[in-house]
């Protein structure tokens, strides 16, 4: 399982590379004490939350059903 784990913190941080970071603050690019910016993240056109957060999400749980099938032993 520990492999499993680091494989798929590996996979994380190289989606993430692009925005600077793993931390939620570099993906979202919010400052997170600014209410005005918290308000625009969750209920704005442009939201970071659709175009980067969820497709991140997505992304993620397809490399991690890449790596839950390359570890399942297959049937004989």
């Amino acid at each position: 399982m520990w492999l499993l784990s680091f494989k798929l913190i590996q996979a994380f941080e190289q989606l993430c590379e692009p925005y600077g970071g793993i931390d939620c603050s570099n993906i979202a690019q919010v400052a997170w004490k600014d209410k005005e910016q918290v308000k625009n993240f969750y209920s704005g056109p442009e939201s970071r939350r659709i175009s980067v957060c969820a497709e991140l999400t997505g992304e993620m749980a397809r490399v991690l059903g890449e790596l839950l099938e390359q570890a399942t032993p297959r049937p004989q």
